[in-house]
């Protein structure tokens, strides 16, 4: 059975963050020095969707740096793009480690000790980090022959192997409909990589996970340690499958726009494999006022906006502001459509 269709997404002039609102917002500089990211929505509708225009958010200044590499003279990513969440300054793996003490580790320990799950300190740890400082950024799969290198992520704790081969993987899961889009390239030379195995999981409208349907999304899904796989509970697969890439390095998948559960915020996971290799384990993001105008809407609101945000996410902060995994989106009144060309380096 196909979900049934939410409300309409709310609509009107508005503008949708591209990523970390906060702090870096008010920065000077000019558009060059200041980085690409932030999406503003036009306030009117062409076929059908409220189209994004690129306007500059400023680049956390550890990335400044490999500007050059990273971005064109216009601020669009070059193809010789090195951003990696492996390649970190000092600084930035100095700064990284003080946002996580306090998340992670701490947490952690209290959580052995069985004190966090629903408490409101467990809360209040995990929306320690800051992560306004950091230009989201992302090359929509529809433009050919740009790309940038995407950032690997923890792949989490709710990984399922063998998910079934299909586009749509909604199953029975009501929510807002979601179109992503995907193209797979190398990041060196911005080739598509025909045969490629795609794979996407994620949280339903409630923030639960299929094959742990015992999971409560408020409490912290508790694993030694967090990041490490969790055996599967049960047999259910919904919001998981897996496409091959066809000659233009290109999948598409039918889903819903995720909930959120405790820790994080809104996502979805990929997994990109090549001849069987997994190459890189990401996590995809969504413009923050995004997120907060769908948990306005049936299912979603039953639960209502995540107190873990795109400024706050530990996740987000450990990726180093997930550079390359920001879907381009295009929102109508009853849909979202999200685009990314997810940059591997594909001689490993």
């Amino acid at each position: 059975m196909r979900p049934e269709r939410t409300a309409g997404l709310p609509g009107g002039p508005m503008v949708t963050d591209h990523g970390p609102p906060g702090k870096a917002a008010g920065r000077g500089g000019s558009p060059h020095e200041r980085g690409v990211g932030r999406h503003h929505v036009a306030p009117h509708l062409e076929s059908g969707f409220l189209l994004a225009a690129t306007h500059p958010l400023p680049m956390h200044p550890a990335s400044r740096s490999c500007r050059s590499r990273c971005a064109g003279e216009d601020g669009t990513p070059s193809k010789d793009s090195t951003v990696s969440n492996k390649n970190l300054t000092a600084g930035s793996a100095s700064r990284k480690r003080r946002l996580l003490l306090s998340g992670v580790t701490a947490t952690a320990c209290l959580g052995a000790a069985g004190y966090v799950g629903r408490s409101p300190i467990g809360s209040w740890l995990f929306t320690r980090n800051d992560n306004s400082g950091y230009a989201p950024s992302g090359v929509s799969a529809d433009e050919g022959g740009t790309c940038m290198l995407t950032a690997a992520a923890i792949e989490g704790p709710f990984f399922v192997e063998g998910s079934p081969l299909r586009r749509d993987v909604r199953e029975d899961r009501l929510g807002v409909p979601m179109l992503l889009r995907l193209r797979i390239v190398d990041h060196a030379n911005c080739r598509p990589i025909p045969g490629a195995t795609i794979a996407i999981w994620q949280a339903d409208a409630l923030g639960r996970y299929s094959a742990h349907d015992d999971m409560d999304p408020s409490a912290f899904p508790w694993s030694a340690p967090y990041w490490q796989r969790r055996a599967p509970a049960t047999g259910s697969r919904w919001l998981r499958g897996h496409q091959i890439a066809d000659g233009q390095g290109m999948v598409e998948f039918e889903t819903i726009f995720p909930g959120w559960y405790n820790p994080r915020a809104p996502h979805v996971h990929v997994k990109a494999l090549i001849g069987g290799r997994d190459r890189v384990s990401t996590q995809l993001y969504f413009p923050q006022q995004l997120s907060d105008d769908v948990a306005t809407l049936a299912p979603y609101r039953e639960r209502g906006p995540s107190p873990y945000t795109n400024r706050t996410d530990f996740a987000l902060a450990k990726a180093d502001g997930a550079p390359g995994a920001w879907p381009r989106i295009k929102r109508g009144d009853r849909s979202i459509r999200a685009s990314l060309t997810i940059g591997i380096v594909a001689s490993q």
